[in-house]
């Protein structure tokens, strides 16, 4: 039998699977290979000619369920869309069938609507059913199927012109483990908003985390027909305009709803600071992406549902994004789902900015 021939025939089928079209779940008929060897020179192989495994070499046995990040990408920018669509097209009839979940801690009324199920149930199932490999966390858990059409949304022609330097047509692919993966949806942020017709604070919001860590983030604006697309270390989407200039002037865009005791912290540490308030982490995280505002800083309990899409984006446009207590926040599926150390997003000076606020509130947020 000539193994050699068979194992050089399998190494080009290999490589042009990785240069073609990625299925989003790629199952490799590596273990067929009785021969370890034989197994680690094609992981060895497509490691070097494609700079796979950036955040860890990827060995044969994670190749048995790999993710195209790119394709994830995709995915969400598709999820968020079909979201919108859903968002949109319930606002246009009479009933939203407002259900009240509850209250917040700051005893707001804390709502859900039908388009919250719908979306929930659109943008679910595109990765359920394109990338079964990876773990879906979802501010909604629907009891029932709905009944739900959603038109398709041909993705790969949204990317055809964003080929500005870091656009994804300019973007190196990366496989990683479907099982380091994590996906946080926000079928409709900003519900409460929602209801009361301030459409403009509304988004959908898809993001992928990778061992905890936000690396993709998509957002999108169902009412103005925009989505906003950030990978760290690789770039945005064109639309997404940052500005050049730092705001002369210290602005801190803060929560309507869910405020806490912010402004009493934040004119202690910054003087002459003005802050700006509106709903929508989503909606907040990229006024800071856009460098419109200076920082986003929320003092009360968080979902991560609420801030992973745009922890993302402000990565990959440059910023950074902690906690109150300075700590990195850990988007794995069984982390915890809140954030109750507060959160702090800026595109620039951000140790000077936690400085500041540490001098107000020396024993944590909580104690503030």
């Amino acid at each position: 039998m000539n193994l050699g021939g068979v194992v050089a025939i399998n190494k080009r089928a290999f490589a042009l699977l990785l240069c073609g079209c990625f299925s989003v779940v790629i199952v490799y008929n590596l273990l067929k290979y009785e021969d370890a060897k034989i197994r680690e020179e094609l992981v060895e192989e497509a490691e070097e000619k494609f700079h796979i495994g950036i955040h860890k070499p990827l060995t044969s046995s994670d190749l048995s369920t790999v993710v195209s990040l790119k394709d994830l990408l995709k995915l969400a920018v598709e999820a968020v869309i079909k979201g919108g669509e859903q968002v949109k097209n319930v606002k246009e009839k009479s009933d939203l069938e407002v259900i009240v979940k509850g209250k917040t801690k700051e005893g707001v009324i804390d709502p859900k609507t039908q388009a919250d199920m719908l979306s929930h149930q659109v943008m679910t199932s595109v990765f359920q059913e394109k990338a079964p490999g990876v773990k879906v966390v979802s501010e909604e858990h629907a009891d029932e199927i709905l009944e739900v059409k959603a038109k398709e949304v041909n993705v790969d022609s949204l990317f055809e012109n964003d080929s500005q330097p870091g656009g994804l047509n300019n973007i190196i692919n990366e496989l990683v483990s479907a099982k380091d993966v994590s996906v946080w949806i926000d079928p409709l942020d900003a519900t409460k908003e929602y209801t009361e017709n301030l459409t403009s604070y509304v988004t959908t919001m898809a993001c992928i985390a990778v061992k905890g860590k936000p690396v993709i983030g998509a957002i999108h604006y169902p009412f103005e027909g925009i989505t906003y697309w950030g990978w760290n270390g690789k770039g945005v989407s064109s639309k997404l305009k940052v500005a050049q200039e730092v705001p002369s002037k210290m602005t801190v865009i803060v929560s309507i709803s869910h405020a806490g005791n912010v402004s009493k912290i934040i004119q202690k540490a910054f003087r002459d600071s003005e802050i700006v308030k509106a709903a929508g982490a989503g909606y907040k995280m990229m006024k800071v992406a856009k460098r419109e505002v200076t920082a986003y800083i929320h003092v009360t309990d968080i979902k991560k549902w609420d801030t992973c899409a745009g922890h993302a984006i402000v990565l990959a446009a440059g910023g950074q994004v902690t906690t109150l207590m300075g700590g990195a926040i850990n988007y794995h599926h069984d982390s915890e789902k809140l954030i109750a150390d507060g959160l702090l997003a800026t595109l620039s000076g951000h140790s000077e900015i936690f400085e500041k606020l540490k001098k107000v509130c020396p024993k944590g947020i909580r104690k503030c």
